[in-house]
């Protein structure tokens, strides 16, 4: 017996076509920003700063990377990172999947009430200045393992976890389980979690992703150089490199105004930006003038006591 051959149709082919032209600019659009950023770490960064870096690097250099690396405290940032990831995701792996298997069991006492304690502080918390607070009372500023307490658990991710237990897990393997004589301490490492490991890889990846690119609580908990992430560390190169580039343009600015208006032929504009000081210097004083008399006035008034 022949096969069956399906003929496609122009308009067939032609809807093929546009969908293949689509999906090219859509990857194109996705994965330019990151071709970009690769190929400007490596050019030049005065061609960078003029716009002539698009498609090649221009001016290949590796200093960037030189600069960034010849820096101890990345390296101290990496391994605090790596510290943080792995104890926070196993911290919260801890506590996320025995709650969701004792939240699935429709035989715990107080469940429904459980749930809503959990769900209430899911959607509404005390704020940023009462949790830090509260973290200071307690001693917990300034503390490599409030990095891991402050975010150890989620309760999305427990109720997520919670659902797939519902649904994957019967209630008849926990009934013949505990007829065999299973507690719930075997019942839930012989029969549930064997059957659950999808969810552990995917909970895994979740507390592991959220570990590695959090710097808001060390940003707020932390003041110490030793305890700081990854991101805190490139964060404050960043802004050292910004600092010290202000620092010269505003040298270099200081050192051209000292000079002679015709030499660098620049002078009309010193002196319109030295008139417009002064214009603005008299209106502040204008202003001070009029808000002095009606302060007077507002007192011979009797509306402001002496």
């Amino acid at each position: 017996m022949k096969p069956t051959i399906i003929r496609r149709t122009r308009a067939d082919k032609l809807f093929d076509t546009l969908n293949v032209i689509l999906m090219a600019i859509v990857l194109v659009i996705t994965l330019y920003p990151l071709y970009f950023v690769l190929i400007a770490s490596v050019s030049d960064a005065y061609e960078v700063a003029k716009g002539n870096v698009f498609l090649w690097p221009k001016g290949f250099t590796a200093e960037s990377y030189l600069n960034v690396f010849k820096e101890n405290r990345v390296w101290l940032g990496y391994r605090n990172t790596l510290f943080y990831t792995l104890t926070g995701t196993f911290f919260s792996l801890i506590l996320t999947i025995p709650s969701a298997y004792a939240l699935s069991k429709k035989t715990l006492p107080g469940r429904r009430l459980i749930n809503v304690f959990f769900l209430i502080p899911m959607y509404f918390n005390g704020g940023l200045i009462p949790t830090y607070l509260v973290m200071k009372k307690i001693g917990m500023v300034n503390q490599w393992y409030s990095l891991i307490l402050i975010a150890a658990s989620s309760v999305y991710n427990m109720i997520v976890t919670r659902a797939y237990f519902q649904s994957n897990v019967p209630e008849e393997l926990y009934e013949s389980a505990r007829i065999d004589g299973a507690n719930e301490l075997k019942t839930f490492f012989r029969i549930a979690l064997p059957l659950v490991k999808p969810i552990l890889a995917v909970m895994m990846l979740f507390f592991a992703v959220a570990r590695w690119n959090d710097y808001f609580n060390a940003l707020i908990y932390t003041t110490k150089n030793e305890y700081l992430p990854l991101q805190m560390v490139l964060r404050s190169i960043l802004l050292d490199r910004q600092a010290e580039g202000g620092y010269l343009r505003h040298g270099r600015r200081r050192h051209q105004e000292r000079r002679p208006a015709g030499l660098y032929g620049r002078g009309h504009e010193i002196r319109a930006d030295r008139r417009f000081l002064r214009a603005f210097a008299d209106c502040l004083s204008l202003r001070a003038e009029v808000l002095c008399d009606r302060h007077d006035g507002r007192r011979g008034e009797g509306l402001i006591p002496k």
